[in-house]
């Protein structure tokens, strides 16, 4: 139960300074929630990837990111294959903030 005067939860942690900088020792770190995934596996996705990843990435649950996903209204761009929905890495890098270390 979250309490009144609790931060919020986030699935990147950042540095001291401010923003997250994937540059940094601080990739290094393993911190994250249940359902999110490090930096470091964020940037070492494949250059595409299906909604349930992208959903994880966001703290999304699955219905939800289908559902958003069915209504035009996730929050980055996606492509249709067919019956399935794939998501760009290179836009969820983006989405949640990180410097674009590889210039994608």
């Amino acid at each position: 139960m979250k309490h009144k005067n609790e931060a919020p939860r986030t699935m990147l942690s950042e540095p001291a300074q401010g923003g997250i900088d994937a540059s940094s020792e601080h990739v290094a770190q393993k911190e994250t929630t249940t359902q999110g995934i490090t930096v470091r596996e964020l940037l070492a996705l494949p250059a595409v990837v299906d909604l349930r990843m992208a959903a994880k990435v966001l703290h999304m649950g699955r219905s939800k990111a289908y559902e958003l996903a069915q209504h035009g209204r996730f929050p980055c761009p996606l492509l249709r294959i067919g019956t399935t929905y794939r998501v760009p890495t290179a836009h969820l890098i983006r989405l949640v903030g990180l410097s674009d270390p590889e210039g994608l």
